[in-house]
């Protein structure tokens, strides 16, 4: 580890070494894109990414040591052939499929959003439309579930109150409740409790504070919680998009800034809250880059003491690997702990796959701040759920996902 990273380590919080133990270097993959997402796999980890206005998935392999990653495009997979797509969220859900929410274009900037679901393999086996040439909600940088309590995404309106939108098995669209108000869907992060009765709803306050709201299956919210992140005056922290539990905490991936700095671009900062989010227990910059240089679009994928951070910085997919003190979680190093008592709770951000030598053991864009902003400059749009119709991506109908004149 090097001597800055262990000195972020050292002052940033008191706590953090007792759960960081090695942070390593930033590890470019040499590929180009945007909203970049480790998804542990049977064998290793897979790395899904957005590039040229489609998304793809290539495996994803570790070297000799923690700056040594390699991504195969040798070995890519097209998963969309619609050329204008923007945003991006991919999970992984209960019965082993992927679901794939995307933004794009039509008329307005990210005035559609669609759905797409992947078996094993990654081949289509259902698409379909959220909404298209909507210009009342955003459709950026969205949150998506895919779990037994809840599986759909939210949008930011624009001007109006944000929506949950339920996808249903066959890829229907349900337009639910109100999303709070103060929690901009824009960033935010939604994951399974392990109950499997509620859900957290997680998103940055404008002051930086990170909220997490609890709803049940009926959408109702049963509880909310509020951590100060902030630590000076002039800080901005923002885009909690990686969000697991590991053990007895919960660990999230979100971004940093100092407010002189112009633009969404930051460095990474990991916090690490206890299970009833009532304090921060440590938080850490692992990356310190020029304004500059600095990254958007962070995720997290974990397995066994391995920790993988996903982001791209300057349009260029990079990943840091994170050494993890498991003990310091609350689990013994030979815990097949995922986050689910029944150790099923794997891929996104709640995760757990390829450890560290690639060996699987068992937490939204335009691509640019200007392409992507707040409300309709980072992409928006309304919508009627148009689930109804599904559209084929790739080897299938030329109207799915592909690009309308």
């Amino acid at each position: 580890m090097s001597v800055l990273l262990l000195s972020a380590l050292l002052f940033s919080s008191a706590h953090a070494v007792d759960f960081f133990t090695e942070i390593g270097p930033q590890a470019e993959l040499r590929v180009a894109g945007t909203w970049g997402r480790v998804i542990p796999v049977e064998g290793g980890w897979s790395y899904a990414f957005g590039r040229n206005g489609n998304y793809w998935v290539a495996p994803l392999t570790r070297g000799a040591d923690a700056g040594d990653w390699t991504l195969h495009i040798d070995q890519e997979i097209q998963l969309t052939t619609h050329g204008e797509l923007k945003d991006h969220a991919i999970r992984r859900c209960p019965d082993g499929t992927f679901l794939h929410l995307a933004s794009a274009n039509v008329e307005e900037p990210n005035d559609s959003a669609y759905v797409q679901r992947y078996d094993g393999d990654w081949a289509v086996v259902q698409s379909g439309v959220v909404e298209e040439r909507e210009p009342g909600r955003a459709h950026n940088d969205m949150p998506l579930l895919c779990a037994d309590v809840f599986t759909g995404t939210a949008f930011s309106g624009v001007g109006t109150d944000g929506k949950f939108f339920h996808i249903d098995p066959d890829l229907g669209i349900r337009i639910g409740p109100s999303t709070p108000r103060e929690a901009h869907s824009t960033g935010a992060s939604m994951l399974a409790d392990p109950d499997g009765e509620h859900f957290y709803y997680v998103a940055a306050s404008f002051e930086g504070d990170l909220l997490r709201y609890t709803y049940d299956a009926d959408l109702n919210v049963v509880d909310t919680r509020r951590v100060p992140v902030v630590e000076y005056p002039g800080e901005r922290t923002y885009w909690p998009q990686g969000l697991m539990r590991v053990g007895d905490y919960y660990l999230v991936a979100m971004m940093t800034r100092d407010n002189s700095n112009p633009g969404d671009d930051g460095d990474i900062l990991l916090v690490v809250l206890d299970e009833e989010w009532t304090s921060l227990q440590a938080r850490v910059n692992i990356t310190e880059n020029p304004p500059e240089n600095m990254g958007m679009r962070p995720w997290l994928a974990r397995s066994g003491s391995t920790l993988l951070v996903s982001y791209d910085r300057q349009r260029e997919h990079t990943v840091i690997e994170v050494q993890l003190d498991l003990e310091a979680f609350g689990l013994s190093p030979g815990d097949d702990d995922t986050g689910w008592g029944d150790g099923t709770w794997e891929g996104g951000s709640d995760g757990d796959g390829g450890g560290a030598d690639g060996a699987a053991d068992g937490g939204e864009d335009s691509g640019s701040a200007a392409e992507a902003g707040d409300d309709k400059g980072c992409g928006c749009a309304t919508g009627a759920g148009g689930g109804g119709a599904a559209l084929g991506l790739i080897g299938l109908a030329a109207l799915a996902w592909r690009r309308r004149e």
